[in-house]
Order: structure tokens, then sequence, then C-alpha cells
């Protein structure tokens, strides 16, 4: 089997599991492609695909695309601004990645990020681009 009908044989599948329209799983696996891209160009990284790391980033991206994809809000409870800016100091390059992936979303899809998503990316980019000395 091509490796192209594999690969659409799982999104009808992955579809069928998560009671989504096959658009939507279309869309989510698209825009978790594209985002993983934009860290693993701008830190010019070859990602682990099975640490935990690896693993929360995806997750956090899947369902970062369903509430995006289904227009739905967070919890409309902000954190308290000075977490993210601790967070900015200690881990530059992460949190002007996370910045490039939010313009990349305002551009894309038009849909303007806040400062929690920014921070929970910034943490799941520092944690996957980390040194292993």
């Amino acid at each position: 089997m091509q490796e192209d009908e594999a690969g659409f044989i799982a999104l009808h599948i992955v579809s069928s599991e998560t009671n989504d329209d096959i658009h939507q799983t279309y869309e989510v696996t698209n825009f978790i492609q594209n985002i993983t891209n934009i860290v693993k160009y701008y830190f010019n990284i070859e990602y682990d695909s099975q640490s935990l790391g690896y693993y929360r980033f995806i997750t956090h991206l899947k369902f970062f695309a369903t509430r995006l994809f289904s227009q739905s809000e967070g919890d409309n409870r902000p954190l308290e601004s000075d977490l993210l800016d601790m967070i900015k100091e200690k881990y530059v390059r992460p949190y002007l990645c996370s910045l490039k992936i939010k313009k990349y979303i305002e551009e894309k899809y038009q849909h303007s990020l806040d400062n929690d998503e920014i921070l929970y990316l910034c943490i799941h980019i520092a944690k996957i681009t980390e040194r292993k000395d």
C-alpha cells in the first residue's frame, strides 16, 4: 500500500473514532503539521516522536486546533500576565517561536491568540527543544 493511501485511510479511522467529519479531521491534522514544521525549522531540529514532551506538544496542538476550528472559547479565566513575563524571560527563543506561530494563525485563520495560549505554546516548545547534553 502506498503511503498516501495509508494516510487517507488513517484519516478516516481517526475521523470515525472522534465523531468528527473528515473535513475537520483533515484541518486539524494539517494545522498540527504546519505548527510542528514552524517549530522544527525555527530551531532546526528533528523531533523525538517517542518522547513524552513531543506527545504532550501534539496533544496540546490537537486540543488547540479543535477549539480553533469549532470557535469555542477556553474557560475564559486568563492567567496572570506575570507568569508569561517570567517564562518569556527564561525561554526567549521558544517565546519568539510562539510569536511566529501567533502571527501564522492570525494570518491564516484570522484568530487572535491570547496570552494564555502563547504561554502554553512557549512551555511546550521549550520542553521539546531543550538540549539533552
